[in-house]
């Protein structure tokens, strides 16, 4: 699992029904964030949840409303030069 810093750009996994392997026990995807599915976005408040033994997530696409987990992002794809 790897650890984002503030300012780190994340592209959202695909979310889809299988949402709970995207969080923790503690935590799940839920309905309003699948709409982020495969876009990026920038990593604005980076909080380590010492209960959770993990780091949580803002983000700036979704407004700062969601908290997500480092299981929901993978690095974006590199545009191809043309």
């Amino acid at each position: 699992m790897k650890d984002y810093k503030v300012g780190d750009r994340v592209q959202i996994q695909p979310l889809h029904e299988d949402r709970g392997k995207y969080g923790h026990p503690m935590l799940s995807i839920v309905d309003p964030m699948l709409r982020y599915s495969n876009k990026q976005a920038t990593i604005v408040i980076a909080t380590y949840i010492e209960s959770l033994g993990q780091y949580l997530y803002r983000i700036d696409l979704d407004n700062r409303s969601w908290h997500w987990t480092s299981k929901a992002f993978r690095p974006p794809k590199l545009l191809k030069r043309k």
